[in-house]
């Protein structure tokens, strides 16, 4: 049946039914409310979804332990796995404490650190090594923390030529430079020394000429390494010796490929980010040396950055753009293990960077070669802490948005990064530019957690990026992180853990939690603002809107806005869903006198599993948009279905439309 209005238009008459079940979209901000695809929301502030991606209330927060003595703010915590197996909390403020299962802090000795400098963290084997970019690297063995103490260079205070080079013409100088090695690193050189004789090197012999060299021993040295060359400035390595002195008699080959240090690495170097990679140590970030990768020797020499240890370092495009921030065990695109290294540049860009080592031997040293390769057209970070391993891929942040390092698809050996926020763009750009640095992520339930900064407060909310459902959500918590992690305490179950951006407690996020630290964490859905046809001339008399909701507790408000003919747009109806909560224990209870049953506790609070509520709207639409909201800190739910019913009308179009 058809009515046809002036002008010769003819509108249909029937039913108008429309059912909203499905939300796979997540978040979608960066298109206008009126375009959105009916999966998408335009808000959903305090929600996760949950299910086949129903929206539900979100995760909420609670201090976890006690406040973290003599700190003005935590700077950072991780877990320590003792040696037996059991688990330990570690928090640092300016002091080092331990803590099981959130009990009495109890100081950990041997070591403080400068505060107000995030802490990085690390166990490998039963050391918990510990950065911050500013104090020596230090490490936790279970009982106390140990520091690497930076050694002196050696003083050369003697050169001596055999009497056989002494005889005229002395026209052949060789220069000399001594450095001190520990269990870590090495010094830089002495100061250089030089010597005249009367014939090369390639001429001397072996019983009768030679030139000594001594030098006073340096305080936790375990030996001395001596450079040499017949140019000044330009000495390689020659030989290690573990006394104060040495006898060249040109019984050892120059090393051309080790070179002085130009570092001292015997306090190891001041790195912040640090990763485990083909059984090295890998660390970057380094305030001092901003091109710079460490990486350390293996096995028993892990930890330990000296050459001579299977250590070394590489700089990156050394005076370039791009300067490393993390490194992260990934691989290459065809598969096999390598370091990868993401770097950023002022305009937030960055670049992708792997690194593979070889080994090179002279004589009877083996050295550790770097080779580094750009990924191309692959983008870095300034964020280390935003760096999250999730499956096969790497999802980090940069000020373009958040990228995700991965295959490419149908391409075979490639890698590639894409950005995967394009979505919530508007959310990403109005992030606050000069602290983004401090986005830090962690991947936990199948959920990407991002603290994000949104003033010049730091971290002051969290962003969802949901990894089974590829959407975002990106005002999840509205809570101030520095960065996350995980305690598995003494009973078996493993907590999500945060630091505070500010404060001494330590924060636990959980679904049975509800409420953001003790207070109301107020939900919010909004939906897209739907036409009621893709003809924007249809009209519809809508009748009800419908709302279901799954287990739901508290205080829920649930309207419908959308735009009249003749008042244009506003909230239609709305209606408060408080009768949701039922309580039983009759046994808890006397009966008359006396008790009906033997049994002891308080009443328990249940839920229906579905509630369903319809508000009467009865009004002439031409589009419409859900809004669901709540603000009592113990309310939860969720939202199962959205529904509106009535029937398309004819009618003219409005006179504002002329």
């Amino acid at each position: 049946m058809t009515m046809q209005l002036k002008g010769g238009r003819t509108t249909p008459r029937k039913d108008f039914n429309e059912v909203f079940d499905t939300f796979t979209e997540g978040v979608v901000s960066a298109v206008l409310e009126s375009r959105l695809s009916k999966k998408a929301a335009k808000q959903a502030s305090s929600l996760m979804q949950t299910d086949d991606g129903l929206w539900s209330t979100a995760w909420g927060s609670a201090y976890y332990g006690q406040a973290l003595p003599n700190a003005a703010n935590i700077d950072g915590a991780a877990e320590y796995v003792k040696s037996d197996g059991t688990t330990e909390t570690i928090a640092i403020g300016n002091i080092a404490y331990k803590s099981t299962d959130g009990g009495t802090w109890t100081q950990i000795t041997g070591a403080t650190f400068t505060a107000g400098h995030t802490l990085y963290f690390l166990q490998i084997k039963n050391w918990l090594y510990i950065t911050n970019g500013v104090d020596s690297l230090s490490y936790y063995d279970g009982t106390n923390l140990h520091t690497y103490t930076d050694i002196s260079a050696p003083t050369v205070s003697t050169i001596t030529v055999g009497a056989s080079l002494t005889a005229t013409p002395t026209n052949y100088p060789y220069f000399y430079t001594v450095t001190a090695l520990n269990d870590v690193g090495e010094t830089v050189g002495s100061t250089e020394v030089t010597a005249s004789v009367n014939k090369l090197k390639d001429n001397w012999s072996l019983d009768t000429d030679s030139i000594t060299l001594g030098w006073g021993a340096v305080a936790g040295a375990r030996s001395y390494s001596v450079y040499s060359s017949s140019e000044s400035g330009y000495e390689t390595y020659l030989a290690s010796v573990e006394v104060t002195g040495y006898v060249d008699k040109n019984q050892d080959t120059l090393n051309p490929y080790v070179e002085v240090p130009d570092d001292n690495t015997t306090g190891a170097p001041k790195f912040k980010q640090m990763e485990l990679s083909g059984n090295r140590l890998w660390a970057t970030d380094d305030p001092d040396n901003k091109y710079r990768v460490y990486f350390s020797g293996t096995g028993q020499y892990m930890g330990y950055f000296s050459g001579f240890y299977g250590g070394g370092y590489t700089d990156l495009e050394k005076g370039g753009r791009d300067m490393p921030k993390s490194v992260c065990h990934y691989r290459t695109g065809k598969g096999d293990p390598v370091v990868t290294v993401l770097t950023s540049s002022p305009e937030g860009k960055g670049s992708t960077w792997q690194i593979d080592l070889s080994s090179i031997t002279v004589g009877d040293v083996t050295f550790t070669v770097p080779a580094s390769t750009k990924v191309v057209g692959a983008i870095g970070t300034s964020a280390p802490l935003s760096v999250t391993k999730i499956g096969n891929s790497v999802l980090f942040f940069n000020k373009k948005g958040f990228s995700i390092l991965g295959s490419k698809v149908n391409l075979l050996n490639i890698l590639s990064v894409d950005e995967i926020s394009f979505n919530i763009r508007p959310d990403v750009n109005n992030l606050y530019g000069s602290l983004v640095d401090k986005v830090a992520g962690y991947f936990y339930s199948g959920k990407a957690f991002f603290a994000v900064p949104t003033s010049n407060a730091g971290n002051d909310k969290v962003m969802v990026y949901d990894v089974e459902r590829k959407n975002w959500n990106p005002n999840v918590m509205p809570i101030a992180i520095r960065h996350f992690f995980e305690y598995t305490d003494s009973s078996g179950v493993t907590k999500f853990l945060a630091v505070p951006y500010a404060g001494t407690r330590l924060i636990q996020i959980s679904d049975t939690i509800t409420g953001n630290l003790g207070e109301a964490m107020p939900t919010q859905y909004l939906s897209g603002l739907y036409p009621i046809s893709t003809d924007r001339t249809v009209w519809a008399k809508v009748k009800y809107a419908y709302i279901e909701l799954g287990n739901p507790k508290g205080t829920i408000n649930f309207s419908l806005l959308g735009t009249e003919k003749k008042k244009g747009f506003s909230t239609l109806g709305s209606v408060t869903i408080t009768d949701l909560v039922s309580s039983t224990g009759w046994s808890y209870e006397k009966y008359s006198t006396s008790k009906y049953s033997t049994s002891t506790g308080s009443p328990s609070t249940f839920s229906s599993s579905s509630r369903i509520k319809r508000i009467r709207i009865n009004k002439l639409l031409n589009n419409y948009q859900f809004k669901v909201s709540s603000s009592d800190v113990d309310t939860k739910y969720t939202l199962m279905r959205l529904q509106v019913k009535g029937k398309i009308l004819p009618t003219q179009d409005p006179a504002s439309w002329k």
